[in-house]
């Protein structure tokens, strides 16, 4: 093919659950949906302690001081997050218009609860119910992947097991956690490869991760092993400028390895400043791509029925650049596409 792969190895610190359980004072089990990544382990027998209650927003938790806390975490959409981060309504292609409901715990989870506040006030443990949210839907989320290891171990339970731990602090009732685990540093690897083109003084840069929780996630991968195999196959001459392949890891702990609050990719460009950064006997980077989440098809959650459900509809797409002109170009090439789903 013409490329050569290259990998560069990091290490990160690994935080590994084994034993994720919650039970009442009375001997009721509560059923964890998912830990809270990076959040803290427990003793092997767990900590125990009185449950003190948070409606919403938390602003302070002393009162929750040598206790355990639960919070409830009411479900954020996605169009009205998007309006918010990016106040640009104005800019957006015409007839195009943000989804009025799309439902996904995924921006909820991103904004999450702040379990560093929990750790200075002095809190035991964190139990965070999710309000909004099928118990499906949310089982085995890794959310939110935005936050360094806290010491405090935390967890997500969906609304029904949250409305039987609210009963059980009305009834005076105490908890116990359980979040028995491993804390220890591996090695991980960021894959790239670069395709000279004729003019070596410039580059396409064209890059995905590689360490989400599931298929949808993560198969940018596809996507770019396809673009490398397409356009190796082409001569030299029909590639006016170098292509560089990049699959990198550490997307889903940024803290360990994202720069300055952006992305895991930040490391690897601030590694490898030859391929981008247009200094003397540097190559000099004239666009970029980011892909992922290719050829879903739709699937949106029920909270009455309890679960997510296809909707026989391709997925949503998202797509955003960094200016009019990067935009008039992906809307050129998209016009006429046919969309369709099995």
């Amino acid at each position: 093919m013409g490329l050569e792969v290259k990998r560069d190895q990091l290490t990160m610190r690994r935080w590994m659950p084994r034993t994720t359980a919650f039970k009442l004072s009375n001997g009721d089990v509560i059923e964890v949906a998912a830990p809270f990544p990076y959040s803290g382990l427990t003793p092997p027998g767990g900590i125990s302690g009185k449950m003190v209650l948070f409606n919403g927003r938390v602003q302070a938790f002393e009162k929750a001081r040598g206790k355990i806390a639960v919070v409830t975490v009411k479900r954020r959409d996605l169009a009205a997050f998007l309006e918010l981060v990016t106040n640009r309504r104005g800019s957006l292609p015409e007839g195009i218009d943000f989804p009025k409901a799309v439902t996904t715990p995924l921006i909820t989870g991103l904004l999450g609860v702040p379990i560093d506040k929990a750790r200075e006030a002095g809190v035991l443990a964190v139990v965070c119910i999710f309000e909004g949210v099928s118990e499906v839907q949310l089982k085995g989320q890794v959310l939110p992947f935005t936050t360094p290891y806290w010491g405090l171990p935390a967890i997500w339970v969906a609304q029904s097991e949250g409305e039987r731990i609210k009963a059980a602090i009305k009834h005076g009732l105490s908890g116990r956690l359980t979040l028995d685990g491993t804390l220890k540093d591996v090695a991980t690897d960021t894959i790239y490869a670069v395709l000279p083109g004729s003019n070596l003084l410039e580059t396409i840069i064209i890059n995905t991760h590689t360490d989400g929780p599931n298929a949808c996630e993560e198969n940018g991968g596809a996507g770019i092993l396809a673009l490398a195999h397409y356009f190796s196959s082409l001569p030299k001459s029909a590639r006016n400028r170098s292509l560089v392949f990049v699959l990198v890891t550490g997307h889903f702990q940024l803290p360990q390895f994202g720069r300055h609050g952006n992305q895991a990719t930040a490391t690897w460009l601030e590694m490898h400043p030859e391929l981008w950064d247009g200094k003397p006997g540097h190559a000099k980077a004239v666009a970029g791509a980011t892909i992922e989440h290719l050829g879903c098809t739709e699937w949106r959650d029920d909270f009455a029925k309890g679960h997510p459900a296809p909707t026989g509809k391709p997925e949503l797409d998202l797509i955003y650049t960094s200016n009019k002109s990067m935009s008039d170009v992906y809307i050129a090439a998209a016009r006429g596409r046919k969309r369709y789903a099995r």
